[in-house]
Formats: C-alpha cells, structure tokens, sequence
C-alpha cells in the first residue's frame, strides 16, 4: 500500500513529569519482561472535510501545531518483539483516556511480544490529561478552529449516536503521524527494530472514529495495515475498496444500538458473540476499574470511584450486578490473531454466525431469554451465571450477569463432571472454529473445574 506525506515528520520526545503516566498498567507487566514509557507527539496537522462517509476525506488547510502524547508498553528485549505494534486510538467516552483494547488483549499482547501503543488523538482526552496533572502534561494541546471556511458549519460536530464532544478536527492526521513515526522510529525510540505491520485498534466511540479513518484517511495515506475494532466499527459500513484488512467485534449492546453488522467482504470479518455485553466483566475487574480508581478523574462523594460504581450510582434500579461474565476479550484476542495471521501469511480469518434480529432490530430470543445466533461460548451455552449484553433497566450497555448457587448448578447439570464435559464439547468446537485461542480455552477449562455444587 502508498503511504505519502506532504509534511515534516512529528517530533517524539521523551515524556518526563511530576507524576507517573495516567493510565499506566494496572498490573505488573515487568513481570511478563515488558516495559511501559510516555512520549510527546509533536507536529502540525491538517483539518479535512469528511463529507461523505464512504468516500475520501478533502484536505482544507494544513500547519495546525499540535502536542498530544503516546503511552508505550513493549518487550524490554527487542529479540522478543514479534514484529507487530498495535495503535489503540484511546478512548474518551468517560471524559479521559481509556485503554479498553489493551484491556481485552493485554495476555496476548504479554505473552506473545507484541507492542502496544495508545494514542491520545482527541481533544477531551487531552484536556484531561491537562487538568489531571499540569505538571506532566500543561504543554499539550489539540485545538484547532472548528468552522469549515467553505460552510462555517462544524468540522466535527458533537453526535449523539457515536458519543462525540465535538471539535476533533485535528484529530485524524495525530492519528496518521503516530503511525508514520512509530513505523519509522521505534528503533530509534526502543529499540524495536522491525515494524512489520501496524494494527489500528479501537473500542465504542474510538471505534466509531476508526471507521470514518478507514472510509476517509486510510486511503490517503494508507500507514496502518489491519484495523481491529472492539463493539464495533460503524455507525456506517466500511468500504469495500481499501487495501486494509478488518475485524470488527460486536456485542448484543450494539447490535441493536446500531444494527446488525454487515456482510463480510474479501477483507472484513464481522464477528458478533451472543451474551456479550459492551464490555466484560473481567475486563473490568483486572484492568479498567482499578485504573480508574487510581488515576481518580472519576469520583463519587468526591472520592475516587470506578467506572462500574459509577454506573452502578446512575442506575440504581439495576436489577443485578454489571456486566455480563461472557468474555469478549476472549473473542478479541482470537480476532487479533486471527488478523495478524491474514496480514502475515493471507490466511482469511472465519466467517461467523450473526445475532438473529426482528424486524424491529430487536435481538431473537429462546424460551430462556437467551439471545439467538452469533458466536457461542461456554459461558453463554453452558452457564455457571444469567448473561445478559442488555437490560432493559439499568445502563444497556453493561448488561448484566447473576451466578447460579450451587443448588442451581446441581439442578441444571447434575454433578460437576457432567458439568465440565458439555464445557469440554463448546471449548473445543470454538477452537476447531478459531474464535477462541488455546491458551484461553485452558483458563475457560480451569475455572469451570472451580464451580461449586451442592452435596
């Protein structure tokens, strides 16, 4: 694929504060032999004009100054850097900076050697950054004027369905110099000497965003090789007509938030798993909620708080505890690999079964309740919990999940090794099919090995 500029390359520098980087790992990833560094991205950026959806972006004006910053996390031993360097396109849906690709993949990303950088491209991320510590980061910023000089209307207006703030006009040439600079200079900036291929990630509205980069800049510039999308690209389809090769990953949430996902093509896959909320509870629980705490840009009573309390303060009236336990980041983890595999070998990732919908773009159910179609795991075939990727009460989009008693266990199975043999026959047919990776279908089969029966 071209990839052309027809400006200076961005300068990155070290990134150096009073404080540690907000949004540094949540666990130890020294311990898996990774490091993790801040950089600033420094450059001037062109505004575009992306009027039509599905076609290319028209470049208005150039030489907008910018400082945004990258979060790095990578082998420490560049021998053990596997040649491809995920760009997750942070997001800001809560008003900061989230990780939440990172989050889905982050044991794939470990054990395989893969490198990790999150970009901060929007201007509420960065405002964030900004207020959270001035120290660290006063010197950034991503504002540009917002008219178009052709219409005076917004460049990028606020959009309620996508979740956008508005404003984000520099936004998509930050996104195209982090993948120039990071392709050519990684050596230079960590030692990581071959960049083989460059994946674009992003999660909800980050992913939102990359689809109109893939309709509208990747075919300008054409920096990144795979996109991978987390729940999910949209709210439009992707063009056919781009060299680069897709997977989008959706959730109950949004398949009847924004529809059911389109038909595959010579280089998309669209994978949706049934019971999944729009993202999952372990995800959560290891990752996002005890950065969030930490960081605490997030409060409650003026006290640090979590992203799940404070949806759980907002709904009170939900009828069981957040997020359902069907493990989207096992899906994301198969899809990454199964992307990386196609851009490396052209072996084309499976196509999978959609979510069943109604007319009314209402999700099919089965005398249970339980969604019909789309990729199935254990934890929705064989459940240990109630899953639920919607509610009707409570905030939709967490869905929901209530663990079975032991009395429950026992009634539905019978004893746990009837149990674990219908665990067994799923594991091992979403293997066979290549949605699940081995090393997640012994975790799935360890923690089924822990369910508690009565007697």
């Amino acid at each position: 694929m071209q990839r052309a500029t027809s400006r200076p390359q961005a300068q990155v520098l070290p990134l150096v504060g009073p404080s540690a980087p907000l949004n540094a790992a949540a666990d130890s990833i020294e311990a898996h032999g990774f490091v993790e560094r801040e950089f600033l991205i420094r450059g001037k950026a062109s505004r575009y004009r992306l009027a039509d959806p599905a076609g290319n972006g028209q470049c208005i004006d150039s030489e907008h100054p910018y400082t945004s910053r990258l979060l790095v996390r990578c082998p420490q031993d560049p021998a053990h850097f596997n040649g491809t360097v995920i760009v997750e396109w942070l997001n800001v849906s809560t008003g900061q900076d989230i990780d939440f690709v990172y989050a889905a993949t982050r044991e794939l990303i470990l054990r395989e050697g893969y490198a990790w950088f999150g970009v901060s491209a929007q201007r509420v991320g960065v405002e964030a950054l900004v207020a959270w510590s001035p120290g660290r980061y006063g010197g950034l910023s991503v504002a540009a004027p917002w008219e178009d000089p052709a219409t005076a209307s917004p460049l990028d207006p606020a959009h309620a369905f996508t979740g956008a703030a508005g404003g984000d006009v520099l936004c998509w040439d930050i996104y195209s110099q982090a993948g120039e600079v990071i392709r050519s200079c990684a050596g230079q900036l960590l030692g990581l000497e071959q960049v083989e291929r460059l994946v674009a990630a992003g999660e909800s509205q980050a992913a939102f965003r990359l689809t109109r980069y893939f309709n509208g800049i990747q075919p300008l510039h054409g920096w990144y090789d795979g996109f991978l999308m987390y729940d999910r690209a949209g709210p439009v389809e992707l063009r056919t007509d781009v060299g680069a090769k897709a997977i989008s990953m959706g959730s109950e949430f949004l398949a009847e938030y924004a529809g059911g996902s389109p038909q595959d093509a010579d280089n998309q896959r669209w994978w949706e798993l049934a019971g999944a909320s729009h993202v999952s509870l372990a995800e959560m629980q290891d990752h996002v909620d005890p950065q969030v705490r930490r960081d605490g840009l997030l409060r409650l009573d003026g006290r640090p708080a979590t992203l799940t309390e404070v949806l759980a303060h907002q709904h009170a009236a939900a009828p069981a505890p957040l997020w359902s336990r069907v493990p989207n980041a096992d899906l994301m983890k198969a899809a990454l690999h199964a992307l990386v595999a196609w851009l490396s070998t052209g072996t084309p990732p499976p196509c999978a079964p959609r979510l069943a919908m109604d007319e009314q773009g209402r999700l099919v159910r089965d005398v249970e309740g339980r969604t019909v179609g789309g990729i199935r795991y254990a934890a929705y075939e064989v459940p240990a919990a109630v899953n639920g990727g919607v509610t009707d009460t409570g905030p939709r989009l967490a869905g929901q999940h209530l663990d079975f008693s032991p009395g429950e266990m026992t009634r539905r199975y019978g004893s746990l090794g009837a149990y674990l043999n219908k665990v067994r026959e799923v594991v091992a047919a979403n293997v066979a099919q290549g949605f699940l990776l081995p090393a997640e279908a012994s975790r799935v089969l360890a923690e089924a090995q822990a369910a508690r029966f009565s007697g």
